[in-house]
């Protein structure tokens, strides 16, 4: 089960990119130094990925005593989440895994950074995990 599985790779790419294509170029290094310390990638182990997208508040959205009651908790508009995945699973391609169908499992969210807060910054956060594989059970009548 994907419990068991190991944490391989949570690196913290700290710098946004306006195109989600962009991404690619950001996150493949990172991952490559950090993965060389876990896993000969790229691994054909079956893969369960936690991604957390920090994005930075509009402008509009902050007033002089800090983030304005009407603003909205949560970034709804672009970058599309689904793109921004894309984007992110293609550049993992033959840095941690062969073909991201290894895949199995996705965990996404977007959220705003607190502009407030110098520890929380815009970026993106990649925690990977391995699953084992396990030989399915088969029955016979």
């Amino acid at each position: 089960a994907l419990d068991d599985a190991l944490p391989l790779v949570a690196p913290v790419v700290r710098e946004l990119h306006p195109d989600p294509e962009g991404w690619r170029g950001v996150v493949a290094p990172t991952v490559r130094a950090e993965a060389a310390s876990h896993i000969r990638a790229p691994s054909t182990a079956a893969f369960s990925v936690t991604l957390t997208f920090h994005l930075q508040r509009p402008g509009a959205h902050l007033g002089k005593m800090g983030v304005r009651p009407s603003a909205p908790a949560w970034p709804g508009k672009k970058p599309d989440l689904d793109k921004l995945v894309r984007a992110v699973l293609d550049a993992l391609t033959g840095e941690a895994w062969n073909d991201d169908a290894q895949v199995i499992e996705i965990v996404a969210r977007k959220r705003y950074v607190n502009p407030f807060n110098p520890d929380d910054r815009i970026g993106l956060s990649v925690q990977l995990q391995e699953a084992p594989w396990r030989k399915a059970r088969r029955s016979f009548k």
